[in-house]
């Protein structure tokens, strides 16, 4: 559980820089976005399996992972795949982002306390 955990922190961490750019109207580069989804991605796999093993882990945690994680899918589609131009040229919405993290570090700090407790 110590390796999920530390791999949802590096994502963590990586995302808070995203979130920064984007609320300051940039756009995140390609390949921090990729490493932050890498991480996050890898983590909820291995949280999964450790929950099908039988380990304690919380369910909404879990939920609210994928929660997050779906949100970040979709600014990934939206950035990388669009082919409207208006798409394009505008930055990533700003209320998917605050959902994604916000979802996100409730289901980290859930997550935190299941495994202290």
């Amino acid at each position: 559980m110590i390796v999920i955990l530390i791999c949802f922190a590096i994502a963590a961490v990586i995302g808070v820089t995203m979130i920064v750019q984007v609320f300051m109207n940039k756009k995140p580069l390609k390949a921090v976005a990729i490493s932050h989804g890498m991480f996050a991605a890898t983590s909820l796999i291995l949280l999964l399996l450790e929950s099908l093993k039988g380990q304690e882990t919380s369910i909404v945690s879990i939920i609210l992972f994928i929660i997050a994680a779906l949100a970040g899918l979709f600014m990934f589609y939206r950035d990388f795949f669009a082919t409207n131009r208006e798409l394009l040229s505008s930055s990533i919405p700003k209320p998917v982002a605050i959902i994604h993290a916000g979802a996100a570090v409730t289901a980290f700090i859930l997550l935190l306390v299941t495994y202290l407790a």
